[in-house]
């Protein structure tokens, strides 16, 4: 698994952020849990995504030699308990992350019951975190309440899901991507969610909401995608998406 360099302090790889001045690698939206609760609603899930994301964090720790991994929101899935299986898997995976670097994690909007299991695990629980001056926030709430806003000249969120459905016409496929764009002069950085149940919401036919998220914003963003064989620049949204629909006729 090999980095996208962006610039010397931000480069993009599997589904997470690395700055390499502080070795850092930043993921988001874990949504852990989920399964359980897809399975109690009847539908056939295999429990496979933990052990999937576990394999796929310690592949990044293990290409970029992080020392610190910042969890970006959404740990957990449930908003309202504290599922068995969350407990589990968060034990599991974190567990195996703390092994080999210091964990912190940003309180998400699925957070609000988290902070007992961070207890469990000595997990530092915080509202955002900042790296010289990247700002490290989840997205869910309006920047301009975080004092470190300001000093910021980058900002790196998740919540959003983003991807990309891809089409000739005949087949479709729906990836992961990064975004990369702008917000009050800052550069955006938005993450790809880290669970390997869904590849997100296809930012080239969504209606953007959200303290970070216009559709002037989306348009002037670029799109990165991201797989199995790395990641890749695949153009600014405006024109990813005039491409996609001239093949689609």
């Amino acid at each position: 698994m090999l980095p996208l360099v962006i610039d010397d302090a931000l480069h993009l790889i599997g589904v997470g952020a690395y700055l390499p001045a502080s070795r850092t690698l930043i993921v988001a939206d874990l949504q852990l849990g989920q399964e359980g609760q897809l399975r109690a609603a009847g539908h056939g899930i295999l429990d496979r995504d933990a052990e999937a994301m576990r394999v796929l964090l310690l592949d990044m720790l293990e290409a970029t030699q992080a020392k610190t991994v910042v969890i970006n929101g959404d740990l957990k899935h449930a908003f309202g308990r504290i599922l068995p299986q969350e407990r589990e898997d968060i034990h599991r995976i974190v567990g195996a992350l703390q092994m080999k670097a210091n964990v912190i994690l940003v309180k998400g909007n699925h957070d609000t019951l988290t902070k007992p299991i961070a207890e469990e695990l000595g997990l530092t629980l915080v509202d955002s975190w900042t790296d010289g001056d990247t700002l490290v926030l989840h997205g869910h709430k309006a920047p301009e309440d975080d004092p470190a806003f300001k000093n910021a000249k980058t900002v790196i969120i998740g919540h959003l899901h983003p991807a990309v459905t891809l089409s000739d016409g005949v087949r479709a496929e729906r990836v992961k991507c990064f975004l990369l764009g702008a917000h009050q002069k800052k550069r955006l950085v938005i993450l790809p969610s880290c669970t390997t149940l869904a590849a997100g919401a296809d930012v080239l036919r969504i209606t953007p909401k959200g303290p970070f998220f216009d559709q002037k914003t989306l348009d002037a963003s670029t799109i990165y995608l991201t797989d199995e064989r790395g990641v890749q620049l695949a153009g600014l949204v405006r024109r990813v998406r005039a491409a996609l629909e001239r093949l689609a006729r």
